[in-house]
């Protein structure tokens, strides 16, 4: 999941100055907010923001902690705030190694205030991609909506990626008057290189080499953009440009292949100590230690503190809860009292909705 502030340009255009909203307060209650509800299932707050009273689901997550995200644009202070609290961060548009160890660095400064561990969060980079086999027809598509996301980025980020703010003031202007097909004709291919990553799978792999992944980067958010998108964005009809499904296609035979995972995702926390939910050779940092072709999911009742595995998951794996299985069951009465008092609150809250 993943919180973000919007987008600031698009925010001017409606009339508001997010300078005045408090933006980095506000993002980092919203991340409280939902911290609290994923993990619990219900929430009363009352905050400077966001004010709930009785809020509650039944729908719960089958992972064992869902992640929170917060995007980050423009940083360096968004960047730090995801490092304190948050479970990772989307940066969109960059397209150089320096402007995401930019990212990172301040990532790590916030997690380091905070104490955590800073391998911990999750990095991912949005970015403008097209590929085909027809390199110069997937620079094109790139470059058809290069401006029209360029509009919506702050001068220091430009200057991060390599970019004069100045060369696009007549692009941002074009996009701003609706003619989406006049910046495309403004935007020359070079700075649509800068700003995208385009052109046949192997020349995408390069640039995901040299300028993303160095930098610790853990996934990549790929905006596709297809002959279907240039035509709805700015009415061009552009030959050659391979369609969703055979970029996907490029995506997975490819350039997933020869990029892999940029750097090693952090190793998992140990479960609790083995009781209610597991055997001692089954831990979500030992993946290995199940022989199940599905490692098991693990859930968390709203009112429990011990965790549990799903008894729908991963049939074939001995480790599973299963009762008279591995022994470990779960006591019933606190499973019993924990669903009883979730019933009575929904019924609760309910009542005095209709009350109200």
């Amino acid at each position: 999941m993943r919180a973000g502030l919007g987008d600031f340009g698009l925010l001017a255009q409606y009339g508001i100055d997010w300078a005045k909203t408090k933006p980095l307060s506000r993002l980092k209650e919203a991340h409280h907010v939902l911290r609290i509800l994923l993990d619990e299932g219900a929430i009363d707050h009352e905050g400077e923001f966001y004010r709930y009273r009785g809020l509650f689901t039944f729908a719960r997550p089958v992972q064992r902690h869902v992640p929170v995200k917060l995007g980050a644009m423009r940083g360096p202070k968004s960047f730090q705030v995801a490092g304190e609290v948050a479970g990772g961060v989307h940066h969109a548009l960059s397209y150089t190694r320096s402007a995401y160890e930019y990212v990172v660095e301040n990532v790590r400064i916030g997690a380091e205030r905070a104490g955590r561990d800073v391998s911990t969060p999750d990095l991912g980079a949005w970015v403008v991609f097209a590929t085909g086999p027809d390199g110069r027809a997937a620079k094109d598509a790139a470059r058809a909506v290069v401006g029209l996301y360029a509009s919506s980025m702050p001068a220091e980020r430009l200057a991060r990626n390599g970019v004069d703010p100045a060369s696009l003031t007549d692009i941002i202007a074009a996009v701003g008057e609706g003619r989406v097909d006049r910046a495309f004709e403004l935007t020359p291919p070079e700075l649509a290189g800068r700003l995208s990553v385009a052109g046949t799978p192997q020349e995408c792999v390069a640039k995901i080499r040299s300028e993303i992944a160095p930098a610790g980067v853990d996934h990549l958010i790929l905006a596709i953009t297809d002959a279907a998108l240039v035509k709805a964005f700015t009415g061009l009809d552009l030959p050659g440009v391979a369609t969703m499904r055979e970029q996907l296609r490029l995506v997975h035979d490819h350039v997933m292949p020869a990029t892999g995972r940029a750097r090693p995702r952090a190793t998992r926390p140990a479960l609790p100590t083995p009781g209610y939910g597991c055997c001692a050779t089954c831990r979500w940092n030992s993946p290995t230690a199940c022989s199940s072709a599905s490692h098991p999911l693990w859930v968390r009742l709203p009112e429990l503190s011990s965790t549990y595995t799903s008894d729908v998951v991963g049939p074939s794996c001995p480790h599973v809860y299963r009762p008279n299985g591995c022994g470990h069951e779960p006591p019933h009465d606190e499973v019993t009292t924990a669903v009883r008092r979730i019933r009575q609150r929904a019924r609760s809250q309910r009542g005095r909705r209709n009350v109200a």
